[in-house]
């Protein structure tokens, strides 16, 4: 994707110029061959993307289906009637429309929390963009927060609730139970990146989950992996740690 260059409030004239060139670039986008610029495009939210991948021949992300091109035996006889069957370029299979609304891009590469634009960073264009479109209008502007501190950014996919593992401890233990080996605790580590970017980590003991309320449970963000983490004491006596990966 096209970096946006970072423009501090001060910047120098040739600074200014240079990015000016950069957001008034024309491109097209990968997913839906629209025309755009960065401009106009950052934080804009007028494509669609799917966020998760694919498993069993659906999207993890919303249980759309997933086409995909088949070989068939039936070139052979068509061919015979017509040689334009089956000939180059072939037409681009059945796509569904993504679930996730987001920026265009030039490439394949999907948007996530992670390419938020901080607007401290891009202050020297922003009088750029308001000409296109005002920042606080944009679908993808919002307020987060960085460091403690509430800052204003544009994100370039909309914001989604993170979906959470489905942890069963109970089924866990008696999976890899060992009694040479006894438990002496169980909890769960999810891995997540919240709208402002850095990767965040949480961690619940078996009481803790079972505690949780589904209210508990709306984050706004992005889920990377989940672990089942438990200790047992090894054979000279001292408590050790495994970790097993748990994706969803």
């Amino acid at each position: 994707m096209t970096a946006l260059p970072t423009v501090a409030l001060y910047a120098s004239e040739k600074e200014i110029k240079n990015a000016h060139e950069i957001l008034y670039h024309p491109h097209m986008c990968i997913r839906c061959d629209k025309s755009f610029d960065l401009v106009s495009n950052l934080g804009s939210h007028e494509c669609y993307q799917h966020p998760g991948f694919v498993k069993d021949g659906r999207w993890t992300c919303c249980n759309k289906p997933f086409y995909n091109l088949f070989y068939s035996e039936h070139f052979k006889t068509d061919t015979m009637f017509s040689t334009s069957i089956n000939m180059p370029p072939y037409p681009p299979p059945v796509q569904v429309v993504g679930c996730q609304q987001c920026d265009h891009t030039i490439h394949d590469k999907k948007w996530n929390y992670k390419d938020t634009e901080s607007l401290h960073k891009i202050a020297g264009l922003i009088p750029f963009l308001n000409k296109k479109s005002p920042i606080e209008y944009r679908p993808g502007f919002s307020v987060v927060k960085i460091n403690s501190q509430k800052m204003p950014v544009l994100l370039r996919c909309a914001k989604r609730w993170m979906k959470w593992p489905n942890v069963n401890m109970e089924v866990f233990k008696q999976t890899y139970y060992n009694k040479d080996r006894p438990f002496q605790c169980v909890y769960v580590e999810i891995n997540y990146r919240p709208l402002a970017g850095e990767l965040q980590q949480l961690i619940y003991n078996e009481d803790e989950w079972e505690e949780l309320t589904t209210d508990d449970k709306y984050i706004k963000g992005e889920f990377i992996s989940a672990y089942y983490v438990f200790q047992h004491v090894d054979n000279d006596g001292l408590l050790k740690e495994d970790k097993l990966k748990k994706r969803i």
